[in-house]
């Protein structure tokens, strides 16, 4: 039968092929046995090699089992390397493919998860490598002490916005008044 092979004439059983390799059912000797390629692998099943699943790999002819790629790693079509994602991007272990960070929270190369941005800080859109900081006369949309800003508010009149990176918009001192444009408290 196919992934076995008589171990010479006369012999009262039929010998498997090796862990990692295949063979068709005419092979008549354990050299005939052909290693698995690259992405493939042979653990039980003998008579033929098969294929990784997505966010594993056989990264070597002959393997016998295949390999989970790491957070912040995928597997491609191929499945015979894990590729790094890319800024911006995340991974679980054993991912297919590397997914956007959402709007808010950004990553590095390689990342098994997302950051929120901090205070005072904005990514507007998903698969942001790097957060913003929020521009004079804006606080970050989280608002008050909050992580994960997907933009930056103006303040309104009456109010400012200590700085750049502010997360809130501060009142104007009893008595003065403040144009939406102030950048802190002396211009009130």
């Amino acid at each position: 039968p196919a992934g076995r092979y008589s171990d010479g004439e006369g012999a009262s059983f039929c010998a498997e092929c090796p862990r990692g390799t295949y063979g068709p059912p005419w092979i008549a000797e354990k050299g005939d046995c052909t290693d698995c390629a690259l992405g493939y692998y042979s653990g039980i099943e003998f008579a033929n090699c098969s294929f990784c699943k997505p966010g594993t790999i056989a990264d070597r002819v002959g393997s016998e089992n295949c390999t989970r790629c790491a957070a912040g790693r995928f597997s491609n079509d191929v499945r015979d390397t894990c590729f790094t994602c890319l800024p911006g991007k995340y991974s679980l272990v054993k991912a297919g493919g590397c997914t956007n960070c959402s709007r808010g929270w950004y990553s590095g190369s390689g990342a098994g998860e997302c950051t929120q941005c901090a205070v005072g800080y904005y990514a507007d859109r998903p698969g942001t490598p790097e957060c913003t900081i929020c521009p004079y006369f804006h606080r970050s949309s989280a608002g008050f002490e909050q992580l994960g800003s997907f933009n930056c508010t103006l303040c309104p009149a009456g109010r400012f916005a200590d700085g750049q990176g502010a997360s809130v918009c501060e009142q104007c001192p009893r008595g003065t008044y403040g144009p939406p444009w102030i950048a802190e408290k002396g211009d009130c």
